[in-house]
């Protein structure tokens, strides 16, 4: 009796894992490996850009911590692989001469500067890019008043937005929060040559990427190594009248927009990251941290993505 009630449940858990897989997005394409996750030194992928020779840079830290160690002191030098093309490439990135040490998050790129936040405090870093070098210097140019966690490029206006990942901690936005629906964290825009705020657009829990074109916004938003990611579509909110105006701790206020009127939300597999649109191609792609294996056991393996991941999305491709 016990081995047949066990075969049931093992059936009834299979059909709800199929059944739970089959309800995610599926990927257009597979892109290239991130690569060193069997490394003990492991790197764990966080942000993504495309090159226009066709590779793409994958930004991420090196954790030499056990996988229930979550201090600061287990994460090590930041770094960005380079990856397909005919062997991955990686560039160690040097601040004040020394390695630069930090959770890292997001990258971006406008003209011939690469950016990169630091994933745990305001700071942005810019280098001047260079995909064959082994190291690249950066220096801080922005210090966010929030978290600054991923990184995005308009080329309709040529700012630079610097997204918070918020899942509960406390700052100085809790007061502006209180009572605004389901908004609780900002991505504000930077100008490029000043690197002074201009604007900001509100954003859902669980932060991890951003992208505006075509006249839309999509949203990569996931926490946890069990839970379902979401990739959101909304009209571009700057498309309407800036709704509100954000108080930043400098006493300065920028324009607030609120996105509404989403257009559609897709589920895909825990721990998506930041995503990036490939205008030529039509495709969104998305690095996930799940590639970290040593850092994130608990991944179910079907459910871990070592490649990054592109997507098609019909109603962010059209204007």
């Amino acid at each position: 009796m016990r081995v047949i009630l066990s075969a049931i449940v093992l059936v009834s858990c299979l059909v709800w894992a199929q059944a739970q897989d089959s309800a995610y997005l599926p990927a257009r394409e597979e892109g290239p490996e991130i690569p060193s996750q069997d490394d003990p030194f492991a790197f764990v992928p966080q942000g993504i850009w495309g090159l226009e020779d066709g590779r793409f840079v994958v930004s991420g830290y090196q954790y030499f911590g056990q996988p229930s160690d979550r201090q600061l002191g287990m994460v090590g030098p930041t770094g960005l692989w380079v990856i397909g093309g005919e062997s991955p490439h990686l560039v160690l990135l040097t601040h004040k001469g020394q390695p630069l040490i930090s959770h890292a998050g997001g990258i971006a790129m406008r003209e011939q500067y690469i950016y990169i936040a630091s994933g745990r405090d305001g700071a942005v870093y810019r280098g001047l890019w260079d995909a064959d070098a082994a190291t690249l210097a950066v220096e801080q140019v922005v210090t966010n008043p929030v978290p600054s966690s991923f990184l995005t490029v308009d080329e309709r206006e040529g700012l630079l937005w610097v997204g918070q990942f918020y899942n509960g901690s406390s700052n100085y936005l809790d007061e502006w929060r209180r009572g605004r629906h389901h908004w609780r964290a900002v991505v504000i825009a930077y100008d490029t040559q000043t690197y002074e705020p201009q604007k900001a657009i509100a954003i859902r829990r669980k932060g991890q990427g951003m992208v505006l074109a075509n006249g839309h916004m999509a949203l990569s938003l996931s926490y946890g190594q069990r839970s379902d990611s979401t990739l959101a579509v909304y009209p571009d909110p700057r498309l309407q009248e800036a709704q509100e105006r954000l108080a930043l701790p400098s006493g300065q206020e920028i324009p607030l927009y609120l996105p509404l009127g989403r257009i559609a939300e897709h589920t895909l597999p825990p721990m998506a990251e930041e995503i990036w649109w490939d205008g030529e191609k039509g495709v969104l792609w998305m690095a996930y941290e799940s590639a970290a294996q040593r850092r994130f056991p608990r991944v179910r393996a079907h459910h871990r993505q070592s490649h990054i991941q592109g997507y098609l999305l019909p109603q962010f491709s059209q204007p």
